[in-house]
């Protein structure tokens, strides 16, 4: 896959469905099973990804947690308006 040269193409790209399944989401998974991370933390872009991917990719991280017994698991992001999910901590330091 190359890398956007604008704005538009980097957009078009996030919106694929096939982007969206065979990287953003299977990296994240490989990422879980691999290392089974207490947090995901999510700095930016998530405004491209849709939010059903969002709610997908949250929903298999915190049951991988219950299948594990970790009792905390949470995922993490910068922007209050790129929401993960009703349960995430939200960074409100100062850049």
């Amino acid at each position: 896959m190359s890398i956007p040269k604008n704005q538009m193409e980097f957009e078009r790209m996030f919106s694929t469905e096939e982007w969206l399944e065979k990287v953003w989401f299977a990296k994240l998974i490989e990422v879980i099973d691999k290392y089974k991370p207490d947090i995901m933390w999510f700095d930016s872009w998530l405004d491209f990804i849709p939010e059903s991917y969002r709610q997908k990719i949250c929903a298999y991280y915190l049951n991988e947690a219950v299948k594990l017994n970790i009792r905390f698991r949470v995922p993490g992001l910068k922007q209050k308006h790129y929401e993960v999910s009703k349960i995430h901590i939200l960074n409100t330091a100062r850049n």
